[in-house]
């Protein structure tokens, strides 16, 4: 009988999980809604499948305001569990499907075997019996909703108005700042065009970009005044991937 762990913040979505699991012969489930929580069921049981919500805290607690380490906790958990058990099928489950490139690096890390991504949102039954019957067997499942572009579909469309040296641009320096979140990162590098126009290109309102915005600055430039200026972004990225030119268009 396969042991369970089903690791999510919320109750509500843990029970649907367990109720799902439950119908189709799984019973035997360990509840946990953090990472803590998570990795110290792992360490006295003997699991058989781990499902982690990607995006957990890092101890059980009501969370407010989410800390940017604890965005995507789920994939240091799955790291974690597969030192703990080399064969546990794991099940990395989020709301967003864009963190295919975060999952494949987390695949070229520990290994693609007993290893999934779903996605909350188009996820049926059926299709997570399918994943757990695969993973189970050593095989790799993937949503075919998850996206593997570093961009939104937003910042996809924003990109092809772009002349072509900026492009090159954008998409060269996109991972300089890995503390940034993938919001964060697109205001940064659209951050050249007004902020009317970057909100709308970008799918947010002018509040949430000014929040972005504020986020950013207390991130990169935590001396310096808002807002933070072009040749500041454009100094920052050369100083941390040691580029010798930027477009002159930029």
């Amino acid at each position: 009988m396969a042991n369970i762990l089903l690791v999510d913040d919320h109750p509500s979505a843990r029970k649907a999980l367990a109720d799902w699991l439950a119908e189709h012969g799984y019973h035997t489930i360990f509840h946990a809604d953090s990472y803590q929580a998570g990795l110290n069921v792992a360490q006295t049981h003997s699991l058989t499948i781990a499902i982690i919500d990607i995006k957990i805290p890092l101890k059980t607690e009501r969370v407010i305001h989410w800390r940017d380490e604890e965005r995507y906790l789920g994939f240091n958990l799955a790291r974690e569990l597969r030192q703990l058990s080399p064969n546990l099928a794991i099940v990395l489950i989020s709301s967003n499907c864009q963190l295919g490139r975060e999952f494949k690096n987390l695949a070229l890390e520990i290994g693609s075997h007993h290893l999934a991504y779903l996605v909350k949102a188009t996820t049926e039954v059926e299709e997570l019996i399918t994943c757990l019957t695969k993973i189970l067997a050593g095989e790799v499942y993937i949503s075919q909703e998850v996206t593997w572009s570093q961009f939104s579909p937003q910042a996809e469309s924003f990109l092809e108005k772009m002349g072509e040296k900026e492009r090159e641009w954008v998409i060269k320096v996109y991972d300089t700042f890995p503390d940034l979140t993938t919001r964060q990162r697109e205001v940064v590098h659209f951050y050249t065009h007004p902020r009317k126009v970057l909100a709308s290109n970008l799918g947010i309102s002018i509040k949430r970009l000014e929040t972005l915005i504020t986020e950013i600055n207390q991130r990169l430039f935590p001396e310096e005044p808002l807002p933070f200026s072009k040749d500041q972004i454009v100094l920052k990225a050369l100083m941390l991937r040691q580029l010798t030119q930027s477009p002159a268009d930029i």
